[in-house]
């Protein structure tokens, strides 16, 4: 989704703002995954994936292909730790009842980098961990302010001339790098 400026001076939402802000969105999580974010209290926080190409980004892109350009927001690990960010080690949904959220130091050693950097091929490789790959960096608050958004990745320079129209008030770098999209 590529926020018009109006929204922009907001930030990234999370999904309890929207809702008390009465601002109309899509969600394209699964209802599954949604009401276990409710009940853990993480519908407060704005999720960020330390990886891209996991398997729900590659079906987004595919699925919502005629809505428009899919682009991803990227937060400096240093502004994350700095603001206090949580970590969760894989994706929500996989830990069962229990959701270990950890300051984001102790969390960031205790990701398995080697099976987050793991693609998973074909055929599939053995050490690949789609839950891994949905490890989840989590601002400790409701919203994250647009200026904490170190960069903008995008699939083409069409739409970075349409990211950058909308950004150019804030120190927010807009990269293109086709090789995150799905074609």
């Amino acid at each position: 989704m590529i926020y018009n400026e109006s929204k922009i001076h907001d930030g990234l939402l999370s999904r309890v703002s929207l809702q008390e802000k009465q601002i109309a969105y899509t969600d394209i999580a699964n209802e599954d995954i949604l009401s276990k974010r409710t009940e853990k209290g993480l519908d407060q926080c704005v999720p960020f994936h330390f990886h891209t190409h996991t398997e729900f980004d590659v079906a987004v892109q595919k699925q919502r292909r005629l809505e428009g350009p899919y682009i991803y927001l990227a937060v400096n690990r240093s502004v994350a730790r700095d603001k206090k960010f949580k970590i969760i080690l894989r994706h929500p949904i996989s830990s069962g009842s229990e959701i270990k959220i950890l300051e984001y130091d102790e969390g960031f050693s205790q990701i398995n980098w080697d099976v987050m950097n793991t693609p998973k091929g074909n055929p599939p490789n053995p050490n690949y961990d789609g839950h891994v790959r949905m490890a989840e960096c989590i601002s400790p608050y409701c919203d994250v302010p647009f200026n904490d958004i170190y960069t903008i990745f995008v699939p083409n320079e069409d739409v970075k001339n349409q990211v950058e129209l909308l950004v150019k008030s804030y120190s927010t770098q807009v990269r293109v790098s086709p090789s995150l999209f799905t074609k």
